[in-house]
């Protein structure tokens, strides 16, 4: 719930938003960026 608030939010501002979510690592989310990473590290498969 409390990030669909904050989506919504900043889907309303007409400002960029940041969004911090902690996502487990188990997860796999992806695309990913590993921590102290930049987007050539970018992770797309698992």
């Amino acid at each position: 719930k409390e990030f669909e608030e904050a989506f919504a939010k900043a889907l309303a501002s007409d400002k960029p938003s940041i969004i911090d979510c902690k996502i487990w690592d188990c997860e796999q989310v992806l695309p990913m960026i590993p921590a102290n990473g930049t987007l050539n590290d970018l992770i797309i498969t698992d």
